[in-house]
């Protein structure tokens, strides 16, 4: 057997190969050699219509990639004009609004949007602060509950009052351009404080609305005053929070005293 001479380019298995014709990219059998034509030769790929992940040669890569005949076929039996959809989408109108018009799925409208929008893929939000916005306000008391993939059980509201406290503080940040409002830092990451403290919010309407069901629970906090009270929030980094609930600060802690002294676990990264 002769001795070993260079790894393979894949699994970087020691092969022999003739040093008369050295492949630039050896393999030591046909899988690899499969894959490694694959590599070169095209990628994977999400199918515009049903979303499948695929293989796609990229002499045959395009804006629009379809898995399987039947998905083109279905996808071009909906009539969609990509330069409407776009236009519906400058003009304000949710996905969900776009694919009732065509009579389509929203994740279709999503990744047409997301393939030919102008400032391109909208998972980068980071400076529209307006669609954020609109995001947070969708989203607002949506997965809580049962409904969230973390939900462990019906014994606590004060996890499920999180929970839904957490798309108001998203909001508020944004609101704000995560601005300290102590000491004007911009960078790090934003916690949102409560003046009122959040424990004490919650604890009054539990005894407001003693024996209330966790189905109406979110519902009826929702429309709590103390609950949604923007003036009640202030946005501070992680430094001003932690001096707020150990320090004495009567403005801002007032309740500091009376079990205030749970930093809100609720931040987002404004950096």
């Amino acid at each position: 057997m002769k001795k070993p001479n260079c790894k393979c380019y894949i699994c970087k298995k020691r092969i022999y190969k003739n040093p008369n014709n050295m492949p630039k990219k050896p393999t030591c059998s046909r899988a690899c050699r499969s894959i490694l034509n694959k590599m070169e030769n095209g990628k994977y790929v999400y199918c515009t219509n049903c979303d499948k992940f695929f293989y796609k040669k990229k002499s045959r890569l395009s804006k629009l990639n379809f898995c399987c005949a039947n998905c083109h076929i279905e996808y071009r039996s909906y009539n969609i004009n990509i330069d409407d959809v776009v236009n519906y989408h400058s003009k304000g109108m949710y996905d969900y609004e776009i694919a009732a018009i065509y009579g389509c799925s929203r994740p279709l409208i999503s990744k047409i949007i997301n393939n030919n929008i102008l400032h391109g893929d909208r998972r980068t939000k980071v400076d529209d602060i307006s669609l954020r916005l609109r995001i947070s306000e969708t989203n607002k008391g949506t997965r809580t509950g049962k409904d969230n993939h973390r939900f462990k059980g019906d014994s606590d509201y004060k996890n499920l009052a999180r929970g839904l406290f957490n798309s108001i503080s998203k909001m508020f940040l944004v609101k704000h351009n995560y601005v300290c409002k102590v000491c004007g830092s911009t960078s790090g990451t934003k916690n949102v404080h409560h003046i009122k403290p959040f424990s004490i919010i919650i604890e009054e309407f539990l005894s407001i609305n003693k024996g209330i069901s966790l189905d109406n629970f979110s519902n009826e906090l929702l429309k709590y005053e103390d609950f949604i009270d923007e003036s009640n929030l202030v946005v501070v980094c992680e430094k001003c929070h932690k001096d707020i609930h150990y320090g004495d600060n009567p403005v801002l802690s007032p309740y500091r005293w009376e079990s205030a002294t749970t930093i809100e676990s609720t931040s987002e990264d404004g950096s």
